[in-house]
C-alpha cells in the first residue's frame, strides 16, 4: 500500500476505501480526490454539471470496438447502439477505452461494457451483475469523475453462480455478493473498519492539468482482495460405489452416504462421471458410460428397487437378498446387475402401475419431460422389438416423427456439497438423439483424437460429430435443453474434451482407428495456393505412406513432442476463451500441459484451475508408482527432492506427500479419486494397484466395471482417515466455512 499512501501524500487529499467486495474473490475500489483548488461544499442541492469520464484496459481484436450501455438516457437507456462509444487510447504497453458525458450532480445509472463490431452489433459483454454509478449532489460544476474500471469476466463472477451460491454459501451471512456500484462518499467498509489487501502496491497516474477542477478518480484493478476462497473434493463414479444396500453397483441413494463422508472430511464437492442411460448393445460393452443411448434419461442400473415400492411382496424381498449376496463381487458384472434389477423393478411395477400411472406425481413427471421421455420410451420398446439399437435397420420405424437421484441432489445441497456431474462430447450413434434429431448430426462421420499421450494410433470413439451449423439455427435448442436437464441434479459439471467444442477430430465413419481424421473446422489451402508453391502432386501428398518406424527414424524420440507443440498452440485460444467465460481447466501432475515439463508443479498453477494427482483416464497414484519404475525414479529426484533410491511400493508417507502438493496449490479446487484418497491408509492398499484403475484409454473395449473394495458404511466408521482428509483440508486453507 506504499505507493498509494505516497500518492496520497503529493496530492494533499484524502482516501475513501470503499469496501465493495464481499465475495473472496472481487476486487476492490479506491477513491481519489484533488482538493487542491476545489474550494469548499456546503452540502447544498446542485443543478451543476459534472464530466464522467471512463477508461477501461481492454485489447480488442480488428474491427473490434467497446461502448458502454446503461439505464439512463446519457449511455443509451440499454439500447446499445445508442450507448456511450468509447476511444482506443495507447498508454505504455496497454491499450486504453476511454469516453465523456456530461451529466448533471446527483446522476444515478447501472451501466454495463460491450465489444461490438463496426456496426455495433454486439459481440460479447462483460459478466457478472450490471454496475452502477451513484454521484452526490455537492460535486462542483465542471469537475471531473474518472471511472477506471477492469473488464469482468465470468471468472470474477464465478461465486455468484449458482454452486457457490446455492450450495456453499446458500445461507452463510458472512458471505455476500459483490455491490458493482460506484458511490463517491467517505465511508470505508461496510462495518467501518479499514484493512489492506493481500498483493503488491499499487500505482495510480493521476492528471492534474486542470487546476482549477477538482478530479476524482475511482479505480478498480480486478485483483483479489483477500486470498481466493478453495475448496477441495473427491471424484468417484457411481457405478464403483460399494454399500450394504446396493445390488452389484453403485446406486444413487449411495450418494448420501458419500455426501455424508465426504462433509466428515472436509470436502464440498462430489464428482461423479456421465450416469444416462447407456443400453445400446444390451451387453457390458453398454458399461462404457460417455457413449449415452439419451442425453437425457438416467441409467436404470443406478435404481434401488428396494425403494421402487413400501409394499414390496416377501417373495421379492426374499429375491432381492439373495441378488445382494450373488452379485457382492469384487467387480462390477454390468449384465448380471442390470438384467436383475429390471427383471425386479417389472415385477413391483406390474404390481402397482395403475397406483403409478394415476398418481400426481407421476403425471407431473410425465407433463414436465414429455418431449424427451415419450420418444425415449419409444425408442427402447423398438429396439427390444428388432433386437438392435441400430434404427437404420426398423423399417419404416427407421425416421422418427414428431427421483432417486434428485433425492440425493437435495441432500448434498442441504450439507453443502456441490454435486459435479460429467458433459460427454458425444452421444452414441444408435441414440434415441439421432433418431429424433438426425439433422443434428454428422452421420458419415465418428468423432476421435489424434495421436497422443494415451495412444500412438490415436482414438476413434465412434459417435457422430455435431452439426453446428444446424444446430445454431434454433439457438441451440438441444444443448440448452440437455444443460437444463442436467441442472436438475448438478450445479456443477465436466466438460468432457472440451476442445472439441473448437475443433473436432472428425473421422469417416468407416475408420477403424484415429489416424486417418482431420480437424473440423480446419482452414483449408486451394489448389491454386499449392499450385502457386510448386506442390503439384496431390495423390503423393495427400495419401502418405507414413509408419511410425520413419517417425522415430526421422525425429526420434522427439515426434511426440512435436505433435505436443502443434496442439499446445491450438489449445491457447481456447484457454483465452475458458477464461473469458470462467471455465476451470484441469491439472494431472503427470500430464502437464508445459511440453518441456516431465511433471507438473502444482505450487505453480493457476487459481482457475482444477488439480488432481490422477483421474478415471490414467492409472491411480499407487499403480503408476509401483509400475514405473523410470518415472517414480525421476520424480522423487525432482519433484520430491532427494537423491536416495525412493521406495518401490507407494506408502502412506510418498501418497501424504504428493496429495498435500495438491492441497497446498493455488488453484480454486483440489479434487482427489477415491482410490488415492484411501491410499493414505495401509488398510486401504492390500488390493493390487492396477485393479483400481478405472478406464483404460487405449482399449476401445475397456470394461467399465472397477468397484471400491470397501463399502461406504465402513468407510464411515473410520475416524482416523476422515480425521487425516480433514487436517489436509483444515491445513491447506480449504476448508469453509
Amino acid at each position: 500500500m506504499g505507493s498509494i499512501l505516497s500518492i496520497v501524500a503529493n496530492l494533499a487529499s484524502f482516501v475513501c476505501i470503499h469496501q465493495y467486495i464481499q465475495l473472496p474473490d472481487l476486487s476492490p475500489f479506491f477513491l481519489f480526490r484533488d482538493m487542491a483548488s476545489s474550494g469548499p461544499t456546503s452540502g447544498k442541492k446542485s443543478l451543476n454539471t459534472v464530466t464522467l469520464l471512463f477508461k477501461l484496459p481492454y485489447y480488442t481484436q480488428w474491427g473490434q470496438s467497446l461502448l458502454i450501455s446503461g439505464s439512463e438516457p446519457a449511455l443509451g437507456s440499454w439500447n446499445v447502439k445508442q450507448g456511450l462509444s468509447l476511444s482506443p487510447v495507447h498508454q505504455d504497453n496497454e491499450l486504453f477505452w476511454c469516453g465523456t458525458v456530461s451529466v448533471a450532480a446527483g446522476f444515478t445509472s447501472e451501466y454495463k461494457y460491450y465489444v461490438v463490431d463496426d456496426n455495433k452489433n454486439v459481440l460479447r459483454w462483460e459478466a457478472g451483475e450490471k454496475r452502477k454509478i451513484v454521484l452526490p449532489e455537492g460535486v462542483q460544476d465542471g469537475d471531473v469523475i474518472e471511472i477506471r474500471d477492469w473488464w469482468q469476466d465470468a471468472s470474477e463472477a464465478l461465486f455468484l453462480r449458482s454452486a457457490f451460491k446455492n450450495v456453499i454459501f446458500n445461507d452463510t451471512e458472512g458471505v455476500k455478493k459483490e455491490l458493482q456500484s460506484v458511490s463517491l462518499n467517505k465511508s470505508l467498509d461496510a462495518e467501518g473498519n479499514p484493512s489492506l489487501e493481500l498483493g503488491p502496491n499499487r500505482k495510480a497516474d493521476i492528471d492534474l492539468s486542470s487546476p482549477k477542477q477538482s478530479r476524482y478518480v475511482v479505480l478498480s484493478d480486478g485483483a483479489l482482495r483477500d486470498a481466493p476462497w478453495r475448496g477441495a473434493g473427491v471424484a468417484v463414479p457411481v457405478f464403483s460405489i460399494r454399500s450394504d444396500e446396493d445390488l452389484g453397483v453403485g446406486e444413487f441413494l449411495d450418494l448420501k452416504l458419500l455426501v455424508d463422508w465426504a462433509v466428515n472430511s472436509g470436502f464440498h464437492l462430489v464428482q461423479l462421471l456421465p450416469i444416462n442411460d447407456t443400453s445400446v448393445h444390451g451387453i457390458w460393452w453398454d458399461s462404457y458410460p460417455y457413449s449415452s443411448l439419451s442425453v437425457f434419461a438416467l441409467h436404470p442400473l443406478y435404481l434401488r428397487v428396494q425403494a421402487l415400492s413400501d409394499a414390496i411382496p416377501a417373495d421379492v424381498k426374499e429375491e432381492i437378498q439373495q441378488a445382494k449376496k450373488h452379485l457382492d463381487r469384487k467387480d462390477v458384472d454390468y449384465e448380471a446387475s442390470l438384467s436383475t434389477k429390471l427383471s425386479i423393478a417389472r415385477k413391483i411395477f406390474n404390481l402397482e402401475k395403475d397406483k403409478v400411472l394415476n398418481s400426481s406425481s407421476f403425471k407431473l413427471f410425465l407433463s414436465e419431460n414429455e418431449e424427451w421421455l415419450k420418444p425415449y420410451a419409444a425408442f427402447c420398446f423398438l429396439r427390444d422389438f428388432f433386437e438392435t439399437s441400430d434404427h437404420s435397420q426398423w423399417g419404416r420405424f427407421s425416421q422418427f416423427s414428431k427421483e432417486k437421484l434428485s433425492e440425493a441432489a437435495a441432500y448434498a445441497r442441504k450439507k453443502k456439497v456441490i454435486l459435479k456431474g460429467d458433459l460427454p462430447i458425444g452421444v452414441d450413434r444408435n441414440s434415441v438423439d439421432t433418431w429424433v434429431y438426425p439433422t443434428l448430426f454428422r452421420m458419415n462421420t465418428a468423432t476421435g483424437a489424434p495421436p497422443d499421450y494415451f495412444d500412438k494410433n490415436g482414438q476413434n470413439w465412434g459417435f457422430p460429430t455435431y452439426n453446428w451449423e444446424e444446430m445454431s439455427k434454433d439457438n441451440y435448442g438441444w444443448w440448452r435443453a440437455r444443460l437444463t436437464q442436467m441442472a436438475k441434479y448438478f450445479t456443477a459439471y465436466r466438460i468432457d474434451h472440451i476442445l472439441g467444442f473448437f475443433r473436432i477430430w472428425e473421422l469417416p465413419d468407416h475408420a477403424a482407428t484415429g489416424l486417418v481424421g482431420k480437424f473440423r473446422p480446419s482452414i483449408p489451402l486451394s489448389q491454386e495456393e499449392l499450385l502457386s508453391e510448386g506442390l503439384w502432386d496431390f495423390n503423393r501428398m495427400s495419401r502418405p505412406y507414413i509408419r511410425q518406424e520413419i517417425l522415430e527414424d526421422k525425429f526420434g524420440s522427439f515426434w511426440t513432442v512435436i505433435a505436443a507443440n502443434f496442439l499446445n498452440e491450438y489449445q491457447k485460444h481456447c484457454y483465452e476463451v475458458m477464461q473469458e467465460l470462467g471455465l476451470i481447466g484441469l491439472r494431472i501432475q503427470r500430464m502437464p500441459s508445459e511440453p518441456n515439463l516431465e511433471f507438473g508443479i502444482p505450487s505453480q498453477y493457476s487459481y482457475m484451475t482444477v488439480c488432481a494427482p490422477s483421474c478415471h483416464d490414467c492409472s491411480t497414484l499407487r499403480a503408476w508408482w509401483e509400475e514405473d519404475e523410470g518415472r517414480r525414479n525421476r520424480f522423487y529426484k525432482t519433484v520430491v527432492g532427494s537423491d536416495e533410491e525412493p521406495p518401490s511400493r507407494c506408502t502412506p508417507e510418498v501418497v501424504h506427500f504428493i496429495v498435500q502438493q495438491h492441497f497446498d496449490a493455488p488453484p480454486m479446487w483440489a479434487i482427489f479419486p477415491l482410490q488415492d484418497l484411501l491410499a493414505l491408509k495401509d488398510k486401504y492398499t492390500t488390493r493390487p494397484a492396477p485393479e483400481e484403475t478405472i478406464n483404460d484409454p487405449t482399449n476401445p473395449k475397456h470394461y467399465w466395471r472397477f468397484r471400491v473394495h470397501v463399502t461406504l458404511e465402513s468407510l464411515l466408521e473410520d475416524k482416523d482417515i476422515q480425521a487425516t482428509i480433514k487436517d489436509l483440508v483444515t491445513s491447506s486453507g480449504r476448508s469453509f466455512p
